[in-house]
């Protein structure tokens, strides 16, 4: 997964050519799912809420946070709020939706009204040039346990999100999701999507959607690490206007759109990953937006595990259309 990284610092690099897309405005918008169960009741646990937003301009900057510890009961959960604030000229947003039930032998994170999960979000829109970005995390532990099995899903790697360049800048996102055992990560998925110049990049419930002409470029990358198994695997994509380069993935699978590039959701790799834990347990998952003025900026690419879910690697190949 390291060529993504080296691919996406070189695709900064030679960005010079203004972009199209002159009418999307620069903004970020990421949702992470609580896709976690547990082999135990977890309802009367405690929660915790945190969120850290910051705006940029010229001749100002401001970093925000909760002003108090924002807890909660996970059987009761935490729903459908959100703080929103105007930094130096940008708009921020962190919102949240987060409960668990305990049903037929497991604590899962369902969501509320029409979501498939719980889940924390995170918007950042530059309204200014500058620097736009937000992350809000939830934390669910710590609480003490005997060995008890996990389950991180697979649609933790399916986070909805939405992404738009503009000419200059660069808009990011990046999920995550970890179980850890005594302070240390047994298990987590990450996600990360990038676009820049005027791409975009839309992930739903239908699939991941990446726009680009010529000079500009959208990216996306999906892990899933378990450091008990020591399992590692994950696949990423980057198209630049003219070439779709896969790593971990068929690229058979992505069907040519016009401009860009379309992957059915069905078709996203990923498996369901199982283990026992241990000792004191906690669930941390955040979701983070950022938008930036793209000059010299260097994408900051998750870990990436050295597995692969299968199709070819380091493959490239032109949009025919």
């Amino acid at each position: 997964m390291s060529h993504l990284k080296a691919l996406w610092t070189a695709l900064l690099a030679l960005l010079l050519v203004p972009g199209a897309l002159h009418g999307q405005a620069p903004a970020s918008t990421k949702k992470n799912n609580l896709a976690v169960s547990f082999a135990a009741d977890l309802t009367q646990a405690t929660g915790q809420i945190t969120w850290v937003q910051t705006g940029s301009m010229q001749g100002c900057g401001t970093t925000l946070t909760n002003p108090d510890p924002i807890m909660f009961n996970v059987g009761a959960g935490s729903g459908a709020q959100a703080d929103i604030n105007q930094l130096c000229g940008q708009t921020l947003q962190s919102a949240w939706a987060v409960g668990g039930v305990f049903q037929d032998g497991q604590t899962t994170f369902p969501g509320f009204d029409a979501e498939p999960y719980s889940c924390t979000e995170a918007t950042a829109t530059r309204n200014v040039a500058g620097t736009a970005s937000s992350a809000t995390t939830v934390t669910v532990g710590t609480f003490t346990a005997n060995p008890l099995p996990v389950t991180i899903g697979k649609d933790g790697l399916k986070d909805d999100a939405s992404l738009a360049s503009a000419v200059g800048v660069t808009a990011e996102a990046q999920g995550y999701l970890g179980v850890l055992q005594n302070s240390r990560v047994a298990m987590e998925a990450l996600t990360y999507l990038a676009c820049t110049n005027g791409a975009s990049v839309t992930l739903d419930s239908t699939g991941l959607t990446l726009l680009a002409e010529p000079g500009q470029a959208a990216a996306f990358e999906a892990d899933l690490n378990d450091y008990i198994g020591s399992s590692f695997a994950g696949w990423s994509v980057s198209y630049d206007g003219t070439r779709l380069t896969v790593e971990g993935i068929d690229p058979g699978l992505f069907v040519p759109i016009d401009g860009g590039y379309f992957l059915a959701s069905d078709d996203m790799p990923g498996e369901d990953v199982t283990e026992n834990v241990v000792g004191d347990i906690e669930i941390d998952a955040t979701a983070t937006a950022l938008v930036i003025d793209f000059s010299n900026r260097m994408a900051n690419l998750l870990p990436a595990g050295p597995g692969a879910w299968g199709g070819e690697n380091g493959v490239a190949f032109s949009n025919g259309k």
